[in-house]
C-alpha cells in the first residue's frame, strides 16, 4: 500500500473506533422520546382537564346568582 492509503486507512480507523459524540446523541434520543411522551399525555388528558375547568367555572358562577 501507498503511504497516501496508509494514512486514509488509519484515519478511518480511528474515525470509526471514536464514539465521543455517542453520548450526545443518546441524550438526544431521550429528551426526543421524553418529549413524545409529554405530548401524548397532553393530548390525552387535555379534553378530561377542560371539561373540569368547565364545569367548576359554571359551578361557581351559578353559586354566586
Amino acid at each position: 500500500m501507498s503511504p497516501s492509503r496508509l494514512k486514509i486507512y488509519a484515519s478511518l480507523r480511528r474515525y470509526c473506533q471514536d464514539d465521543r459524540g455517542a453520548t450526545s446523541v443518546e441524550y438526544g434520543l431521550v429528551t426526543a422520546l421524553i418529549v413524545l411522551m409529554t405530548v401524548a399525555a397532553m393530548e390525552l388528558t387535555g379534553s378530561g382537564v377542560a371539561n373540569i375547568l368547565t364545569y367548576m367555572s359554571t359551578t361557581i358562577d351559578n353559586a354566586g346568582s
